[in-house]
């Protein structure tokens, strides 16, 4: 329960940042799928450094296998969230703020669903 809640914290902490990121690229007038890229850059490099270190808390171990499996699972999380938000710009008709916010949600689910799968395998940290 403890490292669900943390997950949730991270993710919290990861998402708003990401939007945070995204707004501010916005208000200097970058492109908004160019500031999606560089939002999900900003993301991707802090949502490791949280869910290996804070949520999992293994803070001895990497590997390439986990670091190459959680980019694998960042970049489909970039992919479908790319796709999402240009249908909700472009064809639905949202302004870029609003769909970068409705696409969180799908985007979060994608990645909660396959981060969960990637280090459920791994035992949890011994405490003493």
């Amino acid at each position: 329960m403890q490292r669900a809640m943390r997950f949730v914290l991270s993710g919290a902490v990861v998402t708003s940042s990401c939007y945070a990121v995204y707004l501010l690229l916005l208000a200097v007038h970058t492109h908004y799928l160019l500031a999606n890229g560089l939002a999900w850059l900003f993301g991707l490099s802090l949502s490791y450094i949280l869910n290996k270190n804070f949520t999992f808390g293994d803070t001895q171990r990497s590997s390439m296998r986990m670091l190459s499996s959680f980019a694998l699972i960042y970049i489909g999380q970039f992919i479908v969230g790319t796709i999402g938000l240009a249908v909700l710009v472009e064809i639905c008709g949202f302004g870029a703020r609003i769909a970068y916010a409705i696409n969180l949600l799908f985007t979060a689910s994608f990645s909660f669903v396959f981060l969960s799968r990637l280090f459920a395998a791994r035992p949890a940290p011994q405490t003493e």
